[in-house]
């Protein structure tokens, strides 16, 4: 885990296309995923990439925590993520304030998920 200020400033620089040494699988799975939202915006990626380096945890199998970020708007201090059997990401932030808004256009706590998710992959090859 990195520290919230030291997060932003490399967020900053990956969504900018400049990847500091030793982020070489984070800044593949941004590029990676930006290339699955292409219509994303930069807020949205630099938000996510600052969740993956400081607040995700795998806690099951499918089941994510993802420390709630009250810079980024979050009202809770944890939220779940899960992937169905189906395939399907769903964050519980669905079912709280805004939720509709989040779950129509992907929530960066999912965003975040698929980013550690996609790190360590690369990382292991």
């Amino acid at each position: 885990m990195v520290e919230f200020a030291e997060a932003k400033r490399i967020a900053r620089n990956i969504v900018k296309g400049v990847c500091p040494e030793g982020y070489g699988s984070l800044c593949e799975a941004f590029k990676r995923l930006r290339g699955q939202f292409p219509s994303k915006s930069e807020s949205w990626f630099f938000r996510a990439i600052v969740r993956s380096l400081v607040s995700v945890r795998k806690v099951g199998d499918r089941h994510w925590v993802v420390a709630g970020i009250r810079e980024f708007g979050d009202n809770h201090p944890l939220y779940n993520v899960w992937l169905s059997e189906s395939g399907k990401y769903m964050c519980d932030c669905y079912y709280r304030q805004w939720g509709y808004k989040r779950k129509a256009e992907i929530c960066t706590h999912i965003a975040a998920v698929l980013l550690v998710k996609r790190q360590r992959w690369l990382s292991e090859f």
